[in-house]
């Protein structure tokens, strides 16, 4: 299964890796493998692709989504330079749901400067059964926060939480992303032009809770809400 988030630019699985018409349908040069341990870089030699690593399990051990690490910035650049180039990229994990998804978010928040709660919005409409690792989900709320520190002229409240296309450059491609999200979400939800999180503060805190870990036998503890978005968390 194959999502487009934007064009030159896929999210998928194993079989979107693995389907030779698909590829070359898409014109896709360049894959980033999630899961090179489990899923050979099939079509290297035959296609001619382009494929980079990005070795990560299900639960995320080690720090990946910063600003100040080399191999997630390194594949924000190699992202953005092929689409420069107008070669297609498709990043996938084994099933999609997870590892794919959560490197996608994390692009969106480092290229647009969105928070996570508006990466994975926008994502979810792509695909819309994603499940987040409690682990991932851990660092993206951290690099929200460190694009808000590091760039705060462009990082605002209004680039972070809201959908609002009179806030966007026409001249990039987010305004294409912005519309494409609200046009989505206002077949089923109504008008949503303006998408403040403060207004819908009890309803995303229960979503997050609920995305970031579904089991049940664990306790939130000493979580404080910011807009809607969970930022703390401790567990017991």
């Amino acid at each position: 299964m194959s999502s487009k988030i934007k064009d030159g630019l896929f999210m998928g699985d194993v079989d979107a890796a693995q389907d030779s018409e698909f590829l070359q349908l898409n014109g896709i040069v360049h894959i980033i493998n999630c899961v090179p341990r489990q899923v050979p870089n099939l079509f290297q030699q035959s296609l001619g692709l382009s494929y980079t690593p990005c070795d990560l399990d299900e639960v995320l051990r080690r720090p990946l989504f910063d600003l100040k690490n080399r191999e997630f910035m390194g594949l924000v650049k190699l992202i953005d330079r092929s689409l420069e180039k107008t070669e297609s990229v498709l990043v996938h994990s084994l099933h999609g749901l997870n590892r794919s998804p959560s490197l996608m978010i994390g692009y969106l928040m480092v290229k647009y400067c969105w928070g996570v709660d508006k990466a994975y919005d926008f994502i979810v409409t792509k695909r819309a059964d994603i499940k987040l690792d409690e682990s991932y989900a851990e660092q993206l709320c951290s690099l929200e926060s460190q694009l808000q520190k590091t760039y705060p002229d462009r990082a605002t409240e209004q680039q972070i939480f809201e959908w609002n296309p009179a806030s966007v450059d026409p001249m990039t491609d987010e305004l294409v992303l912005v519309h494409t999200f609200l046009n989505t979400t206002s077949k089923s939800n109504g008008n949503v032009t303006n998408r403040n999180p403060k207004k819908k503060q009890s309803t995303r805190a229960n979503r997050w809770i609920t995305w970031i870990d579904q089991s049940t036998e664990r306790v939130l503890w000493d979580t404080y809400l910011l807009r809607g978005f969970v930022h703390t968390r401790c567990w017991l």
